[in-house]
């Protein structure tokens, strides 16, 4: 039995809650497919390339610490920059962001059927 209440937000109801206040984020790891050394990143280049960090802005904006990590660091400046460094603390450079393979588990299982790929294409 878990002690306390967890409280399940969308991430629209999350953005609401910190900009309200009523969450704090004290530490943002950022994980950017692409930045620069001064911390402008976005999420459109590089080898972990995963589309716009839309999610990742409110923390950006509002956590006491913000650390980008990323496994493209480029010459400044990135181009475009989806969360500028004046938001970023520190910048961390990794190998690799990780194996995208790996993020499918469990109850979520990606579909290789003819139907399913008429569905989703």
């Amino acid at each position: 039995k878990m002690p306390g209440v967890a409280v399940l937000r969308s991430h629209g109801g999350r953005v609401r809650a910190l900009h309200q206040g009523e969450l704090c984020v004290d530490i943002a790891v950022i994980a950017a497919p692409t930045a620069d050394e001064f911390g402008n990143c976005n999420g459109v280049g590089g080898p972990s390339a995963c589309g716009p960090l839309s999610y990742a802005h409110a923390d950006a904006l509002l956590a006491k610490t913000v650390i980008v990590v990323t496994d493209h660091l480029v010459p400044f400046p990135v181009v475009p920059i989806s969360i500028p460094g004046s938001q970023v603390d520190f910048v961390v450079v990794v190998e690799s962001l990780g194996d995208p393979s790996k993020i499918v588990s469990g109850s979520v299982q990606v579909e290789q059927s003819a139907r399913s790929e008429a569905i989703a294409g």
